[in-house]
């Protein structure tokens, strides 16, 4: 039995974008409103405002795991921005994509500019309302999961950056001025816009629920002090292997604007 119900592992998503960046992400099915949406660190997209690629690729695998080749969603991000259908949030490091509007049980309408080639039997796994935990149930010290794509890791043929890497971890503390949770976790490059996955046992039930998605490391900087000059003269930031999550609360808020 895997640790993760097993629909989880086709959560993550691949962002390609057209100036070789990527990035990380996931979909969201709107229950109440019948809306698909994808969701992103809002930096993967935007510098300050501006958006930095005219398109992105986007890469998940099925529900059913046995289907080998990948869903691929092509997004022409321009024709989104001039629907209105993409929304950044004006704080947080959040962005929403209107991707379809759901007309039944089994149809979807693309939003103009969408293009979704599903392989043969594939279905696209999304979080959806039942499956998300807000900011105040979140509980410290319980183990989490990171779902993304870091394609800054490895070294050439070590890591098939097509596939999504997990990484296990806790939460460590949630910061209650910025309303952000601090996990136990490292992330690197790629995983920005990756979802945070929290798992609770309540006796013999075990709760698996999104409670946000990544969008920093923590760093931590060792300052070099020169006794000659009296003054610091370099400052190396690593990677303190703390990572920043913007709860699920800020994604909510940005779908009802």
């Amino acid at each position: 039995m895997r640790s993760l119900p097993e629909d989880n592992l086709s959560y993550p998503v691949l962002i390609k974008l057209e100036d070789g960046s990527s990035g990380s992400g996931f979909f969201l099915n709107d229950n109440t409103a019948s809306n698909l949406y994808f969701i992103t660190a809002a930096h993967v997209f935007f510098k300050d405002k501006i958006l930095k690629n005219k398109k992105a690729t986007l890469t998940c695998y099925s529900k059913d795991l046995n289907i080998k080749n990948p869903i691929v969603i092509r997004l022409d991000l321009e024709k989104l921005s001039e629907q209105k259908v993409i929304k950044k949030h004006k704080i947080a490091d959040v962005v929403i994509v209107k991707i379809a509007k759901m007309e039944n049980i089994d149809k979807s309408k693309n939003v103009e500019g969408v293009e979704i080639n599903l392989p043969e039997g594939g279905m696209l796994v999304t979080i959806i309302n039942e499956s998300i935990k807000k900011y105040e149930d979140v509980l410290v010290s319980n183990e989490v999961f990171v779902l993304g794509y870091p394609n800054s890791l490895g070294d050439e043929g070590q890591i098939d950056y097509e596939r999504p890497l997990l990484r296990k971890g806790i939460i460590a503390g949630k910061n209650d001025k910025t309303k952000n949770i601090i996990l136990d976790c490292p992330v690197y490059f790629g995983n920005s816009g990756g979802l945070a996955i929290e798992v609770e046992h309540t006796g013999k039930i075990i709760n698996y629920k999104a409670i946000g998605i990544v969008t920093q490391f923590v760093p931590f900087k060792d300052e070099l002090f020169s006794k000659k000059y009296g003054r610091v003269v370099s400052v190396n930031t690593e990677n303190s292997g703390y990572s920043i999550i913007v709860p699920m609360d800020t994604i909510l808020d940005l779908l009802q604007t």
